[in-house]
């Protein structure tokens, strides 16, 4: 299991709410990037907030780590941890936009995709570091890496899907 495992992931940060109220979030959060009461400091700390649940470290400790990201191994890591959140995060709002706007017979099967596509991902990318770097201390770095990248192209897919057929 990596050090910095965040478990399953969510399809959607408003995932707990009715759909109604999940579409409200998203329109909010559209609506508010559109004209920049969201700007890319407030998207960094949620960054910073979530990457510190995910690997309960302390804010003030992870600020600390990431104000070099070359500093040692330990940063590094964090800084690569870091940068898959905030790749994880977007893909959250594009799977959130899609909910709004695909059908609602296409929700679950989207989130089923998703789901798969997510333990697909982790698991080649376990190999993948473990192949290139089992039990070495570079190890989360070339975990998180590839999920950044797998991720990246995931989000180029979802953005492509415009109906129920298209679902990847």
């Amino acid at each position: 299991m990596p050090a910095f495992h965040s478990g399953p992931a969510s399809p959607c940060r408003c995932r707990p709410l009715n759909s109604n109220v999940r579409a409200l979030c998203t329109s909010l959060a559209v609506y508010l990037l559109i004209f920049g009461a969201i700007t890319p400091t407030v998207q960094a700390a949620d960054t910073v907030s979530e990457l510190s649940r995910r690997s309960h470290i302390s804010q003030p400790e992870l600020n600390e780590l990431l104000s070099n990201c070359n500093r040692h191994q330990l940063s590094m890591n964090i800084c690569a941890f870091r940068d898959f959140v905030a790749v994880d995060l977007e893909m959250q709002d594009v799977l959130a936009d899609k909910l709004v706007t695909l059908p609602s017979h296409c929700h679950a099967t989207l989130q089923e995709h998703q789901a798969a596509w997510a333990m697909r991902r982790d698991k080649t990318c376990n190999k993948d570091a473990d192949a290139e770097a089992e039990g070495g201390s570079i190890r989360p770095m070339v975990f998180s890496d590839c999920r950044t990248v797998a991720t990246k192209a995931r989000i180029a897919l979802l953005k492509q899907v415009s109906s129920c057929k298209g679902l990847p």
